[in-house]
């Protein structure tokens, strides 16, 4: 594992700073090609004191990590058109666990397509990976995930745009025991907006989800969203996006559904060139890999102060995140039967310092909370972390 995450980590520095040389000697001569491909590289130490997010008899270790990657972006018919394509991975070594050991790739791949009357934007991100985060696992999860999405849209005409788009995310797990739960999500959606004040326009949106298990049939879903909402500059200083609707998700094989009202939002207040707040916020339904249970709903809230210090060379990030998790359908654990409920925390603090041009160093401090009503789901998790990175 540690050879094969290194080889690859070294093969993509090589690779890409390679062809980035060449298309720095081609750009003498065509006018910037150089500027299409940026390789980058980087290293870190993470102290953790609950590698495995126990609720008891907590074990510490060391892991020591190196990531390598790279983004391509070529503009192309007078800069109109734009092709990119981002990719990236990082390996981690546990000074004790070795068996923890992993590598995790994401690569992201955009066509953005700009004519008169109308745009196109294709994408995909492939991502194999054995990240905890975002998901129910405390154990570290081999899987593929990957989303693919086409929008079609019109550009603005009498104060109006539309768009339809289509999307398709499929997860397919590695171990045996998680194959139930490979499946592929199919979604088609509809939107529109109109201007109603200069920098602001209201919108409404459609969804129709098909969610189709491979294994498991009698855990197919049908989920129709609706919304309706602001974009754009709400306030003087204040930016985002925030909508309101109705879910109504159908499980074929249960009596679980979902049926509520909905939000999200995304709010970005400016304070200064040096300081600004974002704020989000979400409620919804997730597919579940808890027991019997298809899905839990959820209501979310995420709260961050950006900062630059020093000659704009030192950035800080804090954050604070509060989510509970609730379950439709009754367990049994330890003997108790009831309805899963949990509430997750997190809190972070990150420092970044960029010492040139193409060279930074960081630190940073995480904090994650699961506080549940069954105690064995429970956790508490300290990180500190140290990095240096590298952009060519």
């Amino acid at each position: 594992m540690i050879k094969r995450i290194f080889a690859v980590s070294l093969l993509v520095l090589v690779a890409s700073a390679s062809f980035s040389f060449a298309l720095g000697e081609l750009g003498t001569e065509s006018g910037g090609l150089s500027k299409w491909i940026h390789p980058r590289l980087g290293a870190g130490v993470e102290y953790n004191d609950n590698v495995f997010l126990d609720a008891t008899s907590e074990k510490s270790d060391t892991i020591y990590k190196v990531n390598a990657g790279f983004l391509v972006s070529v503009p192309f018919l007078g800069n109109r058109h734009v092709a990119s394509m981002d990719y990236s991975v990082e390996g981690s070594f546990f000074s004790k666990y070795d068996n923890q050991n992993s590598a995790n790739h994401l690569l992201n791949a955009n066509l953005d397509l700009n004519f008169p009357k109308f745009y196109a934007k294709i994408n995909d991100t492939f991502r194999p990976t054995s990240s905890r985060s975002g998901t129910e696992f405390t154990n570290r999860i081999e899987r593929i995930e990957n989303f693919s999405g086409v929008t079609l849209g019109t550009q603005e005409w009498n104060n109006m745009t539309a768009s339809v788009g289509y999307g398709l995310f499929f997860v397919a797990y590695s171990p045996t025991a998680q194959k139930p739960l490979d499946r592929k999500d199919h979604s088609v959606n509809a939107a529109l907006t109109y201007q109603v004040l200069p920098k602001t326009r209201a919108l409404v949106d459609y969804t129709r989800t098909f969610v189709r298990y491979d294994n498991a049939a009698d855990r197919d879903a049908d989920a129709d969203q609706v919304n309706v909402g602001l974009t754009g500059e709400l306030l003087t200083k204040l930016s985002g996006t925030v909508k309101v609707g109705y879910q109504d998700r159908r499980y074929k094989g249960s009596a679980q559904n979902f049926k509520s009202l909905t939000y999200m939002g995304s709010l970005v207040n400016s304070f200064s060139s040096q300081t600004s707040a974002t704020l989000s916020f979400e409620k919804g339904a997730r597919e579940s890999s808890y027991g019997s249970n298809n899905f839990y709903s959820y209501n979310m809230g995420t709260a961050q102060i950006a900062q630059t210090l020093f000659f704009q060379r030192l950035n800080g990030t804090f954050s604070f995140s509060a989510q509970n998790n609730d379950y439709p359908k009754a367990t049994t654990e330890v003997g108790i039967t009831q309805n899963r409920k949990d509430m997750v925390y997190s809190a972070g603090a990150n420092f970044d310092y960029g010492i040139n041009d193409w060279l930074s160093t960081g630190a940073g401090y995480q904090y994650n909370n699961r506080d549940s009503n069954f105690g064995g789901f429970d956790y508490a998790e300290n990180a500190i972390s140290l990095k240096i990175s590298a952009i060519f």
